[in-house]
């Protein structure tokens, strides 16, 4: 792969993840899980940084451990960062969310294509990227399963960098990748 070929590889994966998601933007509130954001934001609609590692982070799973059944720390780290961040704007939230998607796409479709090529590995991601699954990941603000896609990718790039010889940033990579999915979703444990 070339730098152009890069460039247009991310285009285009940009401009799927807009064409399935890009009406997400104009989306509000959504009375499923998104309750937890305006919990959060409480009636100044807004929080500052210093608020996250004291009382918000204790209010959620991470400050009640043992004391419930699950326990996903950076689950809701992020999910408090975005608040920070994104605030009261849910066109922010769908939009770092489309972004997300499109990365992962892209960087499936470059991985993938190491192996096959990139016209099939392209087709290979539009199939992996078409599942009906990615519409309750990407369209609703509450799952946690977002973080873990932003897992999943830096997870691949380890392993994409440790077949390369880049094996301490590869590591890296893969340790990072590892704590965000199994601290975001149970179901990623195994990876550990």
């Amino acid at each position: 792969w070339n730098k152009n070929n890069l460039l247009l590889l991310f285009f285009l994966s940009g401009a799927l993840a807009i064409l399935m998601f890009g009406m997400n933007v104009k989306a509000q509130w959504w009375v499923i899980d998104d309750h937890e954001i305006a919990y959060f934001l409480g009636s100044d609609h807004r929080i500052s940084v210093g608020e996250i590692p004291g009382k918000l982070l204790n209010d959620t799973e991470v400050g009640q451990y043992l004391h419930v059944p699950r326990f996903r720390p950076v689950y809701y780290v992020f999910r408090l960062l975005e608040s920070w961040a994104w605030g009261d704007k849910p066109g922010l939230w769908y939009a770092f969310r489309i972004f997300v998607f499109a990365a992962f796409v892209g960087l499936f479709w470059y991985l993938i294509s190491q192996k096959v090529g990139s016209i099939i590995g392209g087709f290979i991601a539009l199939y992996m990227a078409i599942q009906t699954y990615w519409v309750d990941i990407i369209s609703r603000l509450g799952p946690s399963e977002i973080y873990a896609v932003l897992g999943l990718s830096l997870f691949g790039w380890g392993v994409h960098l440790i077949y390369r010889s880049n094996k301490v940033v590869g590591w890296l990579c893969i340790f990072v990748g590892v704590v965000i999915c199994s601290g975001t979703k149970e179901n990623f444990l195994f990876l550990i």
